[in-house]
Formats: C-alpha cells, structure tokens, sequence
C-alpha cells in the first residue's frame, strides 16, 4: 500500500467562495502559501510555494479556522482536471492569527 499524507501550513491569500457538490456537501478552495527554511544537502534553503487546497463537506467550524490569516493542515495530494495538483485537506491541524 502506498502512503499518500502531506502536512503543510503558511498563509491563506486567497479564499475562494463556498461551493456545494451534487451530492449537496459544501466544499471549500483557498491558496496557502508556504515559506521556510530547509536543509537540503546540509545547506540552508529558502523553500517557497503556493498550494491549491479543498475541503470537501467542510464544517461550519472549519469555515470560520478558514478566516486566519496563517493555518497548517493536514491532507492528501491528488491532480484536479487540469492536471494541477491539489491538496485536498482531511484535518486543520492548527490556526495562527
């Protein structure tokens, strides 16, 4: 069986409208850009990028963790329609401010 967690936190700079599947659960889409330093090779890296992500039948609670300007999350990567990947959240692990 293959593992497929990522864990991933930085700043919500874009929050996209709530939409509802056909099945009638809400799901919710933001950008989370992330920003750190890495040891790569035993070198310092400055690591930088922004991630697609969705909820799918988020809660109104998750809903109100979404209004925080920095938050980590927990989830799986798959590919939208466009072949973009996407990170598509199971857990919010943590709010900032």
């Amino acid at each position: 069986m293959h593992n497929n967690k990522t864990v991933l936190s930085g700043n919500i700079v874009k929050l996209y409208p709530l939409k509802q599947t056909p099945e009638g659960l809400q799901v919710a889409s933001f950008v989370l850009e992330h920003s750190s330093m890495q040891k790569e090779a035993k070198i310092d890296r400055t690591v930088k990028c922004r991630m697609f992500c969705l909820i799918v039948g988020v809660s109104s609670e998750q809903i109100s963790q979404l209004e925080y300007d920095s938050i980590s999350v927990e989830g799986f990567l798959s590919q939208n329609s466009k072949a973009q990947v996407v990170l598509n959240v199971t857990k919010i692990i943590d709010k900032g401010t």
